[in-house]
């Protein structure tokens, strides 16, 4: 069987202008190539080969070889850059919202928007009151109830603030050295954050 090539292939009486004859044996490697995703393009003669798929945008073709240009290349570093950094706020969040563990209370302490918003109003209470106040129910991440004086809210709240700032902090930190690193997908931002109640479920599930 004989095909013809350009731009795509064709039969015998279909062929275009200035297309080149190919083999059947070379008409069905090229087929075979294209299924396993490599992708077909002409030579300098017009004759097809098969090349690797384009990288990425930023690439274009000169001659039968990929190439990024230097402008390119930037954009596609920045974009790099600022994926990682996505990343990192993205961990820091969940960090921060994933509940606390509290040395003084010995209670893991839900930590989310609508947790920090009830603790504030709780803390205004006692700040208001003072000793008026009798303890305060409050459930805790495991759904458990403690009973809350202001010395457990106080030691709560410290808890609670501490993990906050130093989760910003360490997020701070990591989007620091990864301005620096080389290659920002291969930058470890995954220490110095602290632990999660989700996370600690699953420890304990392990051991």
């Amino acid at each position: 069987m004989t095909m013809y090539y350009k731009d795509g292939f064709y039969p015998t009486d279909q062929a275009p202008e200035g297309a080149v004859e190919l083999d059947e044996q070379t008409y069905i490697a090229l087929l075979e190539g294209q299924s396993q995703g490599l992708q077909i393009i002409s030579n300098e003669q017009g004759y097809p080969i098969l090349i690797d798929p384009k990288p990425s945008p930023y690439h274009e073709l000169q001659g039968t070889d990929w190439v990024i240009n230097p402008e390119k290349q930037a954009a596609h570093q920045a974009q790099k850059f600022a994926k990682i950094r996505e990343d990192i706020n993205r961990l820091r969040d969940e960090k921060i919202n994933g509940g606390v563990w509290v040395e003084a209370v010995g209670k893991w302490i839900d930590t989310d928007a609508t947790a920090e918003r009830n603790i504030l109003s709780v803390k205004a209470t006692f700040d208001l009151m003072g000793d008026k106040v009798e303890a305060i129910a409050w459930t805790c991440a495991d759904n458990s109830i403690l009973m809350l004086g202001k010395a457990e809210l106080m030691a709560i709240w410290q808890t609670l603030m501490q993990a906050k700032t130093g989760n910003h902090a360490n997020a701070l930190k990591h989007k620091a050295a990864l301005d620096e690193a080389e290659n920002p997908e291969d930058y470890d931002y995954s220490t110095g954050w602290t632990q999660t109640y989700a996370e600690f479920l699953e420890e304990s599930s392990n051991v």
